[in-house]
């Protein structure tokens, strides 16, 4: 529903004093975080509204509740497990059972340790995988803990990921890549792509032993995605645009597709259908969606406004897709907040547009529970939806779910604070001596690998 200008100023009226000077560049993998310098950025203050156009509405605000208590430290969990050597880079993981720390030293040497998750202590000791150019990722999956180290930095490429068992830090294999292969983690095995060939590989958990292996072809793969469904599907798109549909617990190819979407497309794989977000610079963007189930065409959903760009898309919701979009020139105009970012949300299969509202600026990512959206990771902070598309909360520090009813917000300052996801209330949990951005958490767990030790919060429900 288009907004007629007094609800746009309204809009910003409300929202006037939560446009920040400078706010943290927010972005990181989910579940990978480094320990780095926090990167600052520069952010549009002075705002001309203009109007609304091509079906944008007004924010629609549910007023955010002020915080309420103001809490103390954090109790923290045991004791600090101190590292035998101080650490350049640290990286936090954690499963249902334990927390993980991993670590880079000044010279080279990668570590890793393990806590009791509820206890706070050492799950298995210090474990020394060698010395390398770098620490790459730290994962955590019900099957295993994979460590990705990096052998001659960004000039090679080469890389290899060590496989430990998570119940006692001992490496159980490794496989070598470079930094263009693709890794699929999947309750299959894991799944390599090589960025090089295409050749494609699926390895057991435990042993390493490979399941299966798709023999590089003239056709390169370019783009791999897992489609978790009854059947568990693997979609290769080539460069020649086929879409290979194989069995992910045998790499054979089950059906052979035309027309799939180019290697740049945004992909989102979920329920037998492949959705696909093509950018054309000048023009609207175009949603796809492809049934991977049987032999049939991609069929165009949804074409958006002209001039503007996805930068981001996934599953928000039972048969409900949304993605982002924005653009540095022409287009639509800037919306409420000064931001020229737009989360819009279809309804799929048909991709009938259920609604489409201003976000914060430049967001990058979505992430959805029970059809409540967070959305952020820019200049603008981060902003709760609810399925209807109204905003009931906002806020610039990094934030992120805690249960499928509540945020977790992680401010620089280490003042956590838990948001209602129905209503938007925030009540202060307490603080922690480290940026929290920077740790691993669970439902009630805070993790964090400083750069002397793995140390643990309770997070208070």
């Amino acid at each position: 529903m288009p907004a007629d200008l007094d609800q746009m100023f309204a809009a910003l009226g409300r929202d006037a004093d939560a446009v920040p000077l400078a706010a943290p560049d927010a972005a990181r993998r989910r579940g990978v975080q480094r320990s780095r310098t926090r990167v600052l950025g520069a952010a549009v203050a002075l705002v001309a509204v203009m109007g609304a156009s091509a079906g944008i509405s007004a924010v629609r605000d549910a007023p955010t509740p002020p915080a309420v208590s103001h809490g103390g430290p954090l109790a923290e969990v045991g004791s600090p497990i101190a590292y035998e050597s101080e650490a350049r880079i640290t990286l936090s993981a954690a499963d249902a059972d334990r927390a993980y720390a991993a670590w880079e030293d000044h010279t080279g040497g990668i570590h890793v340790v393990a806590a009791e998750l509820h206890t706070g202590a050492t799950a298995w000791p210090e474990r020394s995988l060698g010395r390398f150019a770098g620490l790459g990722a730290l994962v955590a999956v019900p099957q295993a803990l994979v460590v990705t180290v990096e052998h001659g930095g960004d000039l090679t490429g080469k890389r290899s990921a060590y496989v430990l068992d998570p119940a006692s830090g001992r490496e159980r294999w490794h496989v070598a890549s470079t930094a263009a292969d693709e890794f699929l983690y999947t309750g299959a095995g894991l799944v390599t792509v090589s960025g090089q060939t295409g050749l494609t590989q699926a390895f057991d958990w435990v042993t390493g032993a490979r399941l299966w292996t798709a023999a590089p072809a003239t056709d390169r793969i370019v783009r791999t995605a897992a489609m978790p469904t009854p059947d568990d599907f693997l979609v290769q798109v080539t460069e020649a645009r086929q879409l290979l549909v194989r069995d992910l617990r045998t790499g054979r190819v089950l059906r052979e597709l035309e027309g799939a979407p180019s290697p740049e497309a945004y992909l989102v794989a979920s329920g037998g259908t492949l959705y696909s977000a093509e950018n054309d610079e000048g023009a609207s963007y175009v949603i796809r969606a492809t049934d991977v189930t049987r032999e049939s065409p991609s069929r165009t959903i949804f074409t958006g406004p002209e001039q503007r760009r996805v930068t981001s898309m996934a599953m928000c919701g039972p048969a409900r897709l949304c993605l982002l979009d924005d653009s540095d020139a022409g287009g639509e105009p800037f919306l409420p907040d000064g931001t020229n970012t737009a989360l819009t949300a279809l309804s799929v299969p048909d991709g009938r547009k259920a609604w489409r509202m201003a976000a914060p600026h430049h967001a990058q990512t979505i992430e959805a529970r029970d059809g409540r959206i967070l959305v952020g990771g820019g200049e603008g902070g981060y902003a709760l939806h609810d399925a209807q598309g109204t905003r009931v909360w906002r806020d610039l520090a990094p934030a992120g779910w805690l249960t499928d009813d509540k945020l977790i917000t992680l401010p620089v300052d280490g003042v956590l604070s838990a948001v209602s996801a129905t209503d938007g209330r925030a009540r202060v949990m307490g603080g922690v001596p480290v940026d929290p951005a920077t740790c691993a958490r669970t439902a009630d767990r805070l993790a964090c690998a400083t750069p002397t030790s793995l140390r643990l919060w309770e997070l208070p429900g």
